[in-house]
């Protein structure tokens, strides 16, 4: 919601509204133009214009002057101010077909007696039609009375087109969401697949790992990230392999277990943002470059935090550089309670914002329409060369996360994968990199 202006337009248009909304938009307008702004806006929101029929256009094409338009939007002409049979006509055929959910009405120079047989037509038809009727009145100052017969009626009217789409698209949306929670509402909440036993043990881990955990100088209490590794596992999300090493020759031995490149990163509960410490490397290729790496992630560590508590330098699998980075974190409402969050991850959910959110316990259906809805949806299908990711197992993990937050967020306080790296389709994702703040 920006602004009060919004707020007022929406709670106008749900306040007018009464009828069931379904897809595609109708537009009929006295100018091509404004009839081009309404689609503009329409597209801009993901809202879809309705296909007419053949049997709409060729009754429109005896109603419009040749050089008007039947298809959608449907353009009148201005040649509606000698014959306003014009717009009663087609008004009537639009509300017939099928295709149109919702219609909106586009004057621009309306006035005097035109707007008079306008109002009169839309006073007496929407009431009985059943399907919603939306009007964009650009010339409202010049027909005030007209209006007000209108709005007598509940018919919504709108002074703008921008404002007119904004406020049908959180009407339709709304309906949208209404019709697919009736729809989805018997589909099981997610459950973990696993025997009860093993569900039983994730959230004993859980337990076992808060009341492990010290309260830091920052007066947070931080899981390590080896405890963080165990809890995700044991809800289904797929971590680097590795392990932690508290002497150089345990990282030697680590790093060739696992196998180069690797990754060494800081083990500590106190230093969150280990990039800002400088206490990560990346891309770790031969043993004499882990032995630099080793000391030197130690080393800044120290350097940014001397009090911090420094249990040792993880050493992990280095993930392919082909996959996408996803986030998936947690927000605690006071009235909803635990909210899963998703979007695009590593830099990019800081500078394009571009998230999705549901509430806790979700459907599968919530879980693939959050990942559809961001905009960087295109992103993870695969576009300019790059490879569809795995969005079957992004899912996945984003259930998990509804499994864990359902179970233990009542002891979480923070809840953050950043980033998710999603592989190619069919090679599953990877939580590079999770903090964890319990209660």
């Amino acid at each position: 919601m920006n602004g009060v202006e919004e707020l007022f337009d929406i709670a106008t248009i749900f306040s007018d509204v009464n009828k069931p909304v379904k897809d595609g938009i109708g537009v009929l307008t006295t100018s091509g133009a404004a009839g081009v702004l309404i689609t503009d806006g329409c597209e801009e929101y993901g809202l879809n214009l309705a296909s007419l029929t053949s049997e709409t256009k060729e009754k429109l094409s005896a109603v419009l002057p040749d050089f008007g338009s039947v298809a959608n939007p449907v353009d009148l002409t201005a040649q509606m101010i000698n014959q306003p049979e014009i717009f009663t006509k087609a008004l009537d055929i639009f509300l017939e077909d099928d295709t149109v959910g919702l219609v909106i009405i586009m004057f621009t120079m309306v006035t005097e007696r035109l707007a008079e047989i306008c109002a009169a037509k839309l006073a007496e038809t929407v009431p009985k039609c059943n399907k919603p009727v939306v009007v964009c009145w650009m010339a409202t100052k010049l027909a005030d009375k007209q209006i007000e017969i209108i709005h007598q009626q509940n018919i919504p009217v709108f002074e703008t087109p921008y404002r007119c789409v904004r406020a049908v698209n959180a009407l339709v949306k709304y309906h949208q969401f209404l019709s697919e929670r009736k729809k989805y509402q018997e589909e099981k909440v997610h459950l973990l697949k696993k025997e009860d036993e093993k569900q039983e043990d994730a959230i004993l881990a859980f337990a076992a790992a808060r009341e492990r955990s010290i309260v830091g100088d920052d007066g947070r209490r931080v899981l390590t990230e080896m405890e963080t590794h165990e809890i995700l596992n044991a809800y289904g999300i797929r971590t680097p392999s590795g392990g932690v090493a508290r002497e150089e020759g345990e990282a030697l031995n680590l790093a060739k277990k696992i196998g180069y490149p690797v990754v060494l990163k800081i083990e500590s509960p106190d230093i969150l943002h280990r990039s800002d410490a400088g206490a990560i490397r990346l891309g770790v290729k031969t043993p004499e470059e882990l032995q630099e790496a080793y000391h030197q992630v130690l080393a800044n560590a120290r350097q940014y935090n001397p009090r911090a508590r420094l249990n040792g330098v993880s050493v992990q699998q280095m993930l392919p550089p082909s996959g996408g980075e996803c986030l998936l974190g947690t927000l605690q409402d006071a009235d909803f309670g635990s909210v899963v969050m998703f979007g695009l991850g590593g830099i990019f959910v800081e500078v394009l914002r571009d998230v999705s959110m549901r509430v806790v316990p979700l459907t599968n259906h919530d879980a693939e329409t959050m990942v559809q809805q961001i905009k960087g949806y295109k992103v993870l299908k695969g576009t300019r060369g790059r490879e569809e990711a795995d969005i079957p197992d992004l899912i996945n993990n984003i259930l998990g996360v509804s499994q864990l937050l359902k179970d233990c967020g009542k002891w979480i306080m923070e809840f953050e994968i950043n980033p998710l790296i999603v592989l190619p389709k069919g090679q599953g994702a990877v939580a590079a990199d999770c903090l964890i703040v319990v209660k």
